[in-house]
């Protein structure tokens, strides 16, 4: 399925794909050929070890799920979601959609890493969507927004500065509070 959401994302324009211990190589026969002309992303792709290593740069990580959880995160809806990512990015910040794995989605473990809960909303008793479907669903929802051609414009504007400083509003990165929050409970 890594290929069927290469495929998802390039048919948007989106090309940085992190991939957490995949259980198949993104770069096999069968991802290329789902990738169906996307293989660019799949050799783009960045493979972590973890979770946190994953999102350790980003301010911003939009995780999606169907289950509900008892979390104190805020949950939105597509719509909301990509609005919030083309707020960060304006600010300077770096964003990202996290995607569970095809087989059993994401753990609540692997929640623990997000900002905010993404729920499309489905059919009542039937929710759970293919990987590369909801992947298709966030990158169309990303490109059909007005909020995030304004994000693309500041982003690609950015890119052009070697060092782009961050807004002064900007959050902190998922790393640096992983950092913290290790030093308070080590210090408690």
């Amino acid at each position: 399925n890594v290929g069927a959401a290469a495929r998802a994302m390039l048919n948007f324009g989106l090309f940085d794909l992190r991939l957490v211990s995949p259980d198949a190589d993104p770069l096999s026969d069968e991802a290329i050929l789902r990738a169906s002309g996307a293989a660019p992303v799949l050799r783009r792709s960045v493979t972590h070890d973890g979770m946190a290593d994953a999102v350790s740069d980003l301010q911003l990580v939009l995780a999606t799920t169907a289950r509900p959880r008892e979390s104190r995160i805020p949950v939105y809806s597509p719509r909301e979601a990509v609005k919030a990512a083309a707020d960060a990015i304006s600010r300077g910040e770096r964003v990202g959609f996290l995607f569970g794995s095809e087989k059993n989605g994401l753990s609540n473990a692997e929640l623990e890493h997000a900002s905010a809960i993404v729920t499309i909303p489905t059919a009542p008793g039937f929710s759970s969507l293919n990987l590369a479907q909801a992947v298709l669903l966030m990158c169309y929802e990303w490109s059909s927004s007005a909020e995030a051609d304004a994000a693309r414009e500041a982003s690609e504007e950015d890119d052009d500065d070697e060092e782009a400083p961050r807004g002064n509003d900007a959050r902190a990165e998922m790393g640096q509070l992983e950092s913290l929050f290790t030093f308070i409970e080590e210090s408690l």
